[in-house]
């Protein structure tokens, strides 16, 4: 039984996940995350020294977890926050300096992990779109039949949102720019779809609590959510007190790129993935590779 740990340093937080994976069953052994919010230190095309340096504490506690763990394989990847920097070689450097090989994810390779993740968790739906709504981008995917048709990414999310003006029109010109220069997005049928990230997990959780959702969230009690939330009605208010004070300020921006997306893809229902990135990376090199090493062993 192989034990897989992974990295992911995103727009918000730094996360370690570590995964056994025996007889097609992926299992979490433990989950860090740390809030970093990495997104903001990007200025004028460069990813300050100062954020830089406040992720590399976080990447030796998860480097000495995973040797305490003994753990088989270690990946580690970077998404947004090192997409269109200038200094994109030196941050990996600096990392590697620590010991950790850093992977540079593009958006479009997020987006098709994202894919395999949530497929692996939600195979029933035949068609759809899957969306991730992170902390600096969002990733759209469309698919039918097993068949990813287009894997986008948009460099907007949570918390780029969150220090922008409360205008719902800058989320909506992202995902109509998207639909314009991407028609593949919207050539399924989109009625149901996939939502992955921190804030959708969130917001399944609140749906569940406050209306009994249930596994799939209609696009009206999502609405229904984000107004509750944002005229603070007292027993949503005290719902998302429940929720980790990190991701709080960044539930309504986050929504906000979700009603944007739910309304332009003209979204009637979703179900919320456990399963994003980091399992569609794992799925799509780790666990073929410990397979194909089992099927030597057997041959």
């Amino acid at each position: 039984m192989k034990k897989f740990g992974i990295i992911d340093i995103g727009s918000n937080t730094v996360v370690l996940v570590i995964y056994t994976y025996d007889n097609g069953q992926l299992t979490c052994l433990q989950h860090c995350s740390q809030a970093v919010g990495l997104i903001s230190y990007v200025k004028d095309g460069v990813l300050l020294q100062e954020g830089i340096d406040k992720v590399k504490p976080v990447l030796l506690a998860y480097q000495k977890i995973q040797r305490q763990m003994q753990i088989d394989r270690r990946y580690a990847f970077i998404t947004e926050p090192a997409r269109g920097i200038t200094n994109v070689q030196d941050v990996l450097h600096q990392f590697e300096t620590l010991g950790i090989r850093v992977k540079n994810l593009s958006g479009h390779k997020e987006a098709e992990y994202d894919y395999y993740g949530a497929r692996n968790y939600c195979p029933g739906l035949k068609e759809g779109l899957i969306f991730d709504i992170g902390g600096g981008s969002s990733e759209l995917i469309s698919f039918r039949q097993d068949q990813m048709l287009e894997a986008i990414s948009v460099p907007i999310g949570s918390v780029r949102l969150s220090k922008m003006p409360d205008d719902p029109s800058i989320p909506d010109n992202f995902v109509r720019d998207a639909i314009q220069k991407y028609p593949q997005l919207s050539a399924v049928n989109t009625s149901s779809a996939i939502a992955i990230g921190g804030t959708m997990k969130a917001v399944g959780i609140l749906c569940s609590h406050l209306y009994k959702s249930g596994d799939v969230i209609t696009t009206d009690v999502y609405e229904r959510l984000y107004h509750d939330l944002k005229s603070g009605q007292p027993e949503a208010a005290a719902q998302l007190n429940e929720v980790d004070a990190d991701r709080r300020p960044l539930i309504l921006p986050g929504m906000a790129m979700g009603l944007s997306i739910l309304h332009d893809f003209h979204v009637q229902s979703f179900s919320v993935s456990q399963y994003g990135v980091r399992q569609g990376f794992l799925f799509c090199h780790a666990i073929a590779r410990a397979e194909e090493d089992a099927d030597s062993e057997e041959d």
